[in-house]
């Protein structure tokens, strides 16, 4: 019998790239045989701000030379739609790289 399951997957914060998650017991299943073990693979997608290293989120910004002298202040939008303020200490110089 064919039957249509709704099965939820918890998706940890900074889940590495083509990680395997296994729900035991929930695979195709036959009379006289143990049901087999669901495997889900996570596939992260680029992103058109945010690069992942690892667990970690980037961006790239570009800023003046004045800003590097003088400081700067922006904002970005995150993933979760929260406005994050970025800005430098009064006073500090920002190298390059």
């Amino acid at each position: 019998m064919n039957k249509k399951t709704t099965i939820e997957v918890p998706i940890e914060k900074g889940v590495p790239n083509e990680h395997d998650y296994v729900i035991t017991g929930e695979a195709h299943e036959a009379p006289g045989v143990m049901a087999g073990d669901l495997h889900v693979r996570f596939m992260i997608k680029p992103h058109k701000v945010f690069e992942r290293k690892g667990a970690d989120l980037f961006i790239e910004k570009k800023i003046t030379l004045l800003e590097a002298l003088t400081g700067f202040a922006f904002q970005i939008n995150h993933l979760d739609d929260r406005v994050v303020k970025i800005a430098t200490m009064p006073g500090e110089v920002i190298s390059h790289g």
